[in-house]
């Protein structure tokens, strides 16, 4: 599913989230742009949560500058996910506390990420 730079805010993730939820077919989620901020990563870590089992293989979540402050809501759910195996945060304005959050979801036992990219952050 490819939304990017339709700047979909907090509130268009937070209704993408409860579809996610519901339908489980979404495995590649492209995000860039939208002007996501540390909200819309709570809502967007719940989703991808094991507990709703959403297939999500890539997560693109670039050029939304939501820091480490958001990558930090983000890793309430991926620190658990087992499908997840490209994640793409460039230029999202992480800064090295965020370092704290990228080392809980990628040591988890069960994680998949193959592929981490974090350019211009």
């Amino acid at each position: 599913m490819i939304l990017s730079n339709l700047k979909t805010y907090d509130e268009g993730l937070k209704s993408l989230c409860k579809y996610m939820e519901t339908a489980k077919t979404v495995k590649e989620l492209e995000l860039e742009i939208n002007q996501i901020t540390p909200v819309g990563c709570t809502y967007l870590g719940n989703a991808l949560n094991p507990r709703f089992m959403v297939p999500t293989t890539k997560l693109n979540l670039s050029y939304n500058k939501f820091g480490s402050e958001g990558l930090k809501n983000l890793a309430k759910g991926l620190s658990e996910n087992g499908t997840l195996e490209q994640l793409v945060l460039n230029g999202c304005g992480i800064d090295y506390e965020g370092a704290f959050y990228l080392q809980e979801i990628l040591s988890y036992h069960d994680s998949k990420i193959e592929l981490l990219s974090l350019i211009g952050n």
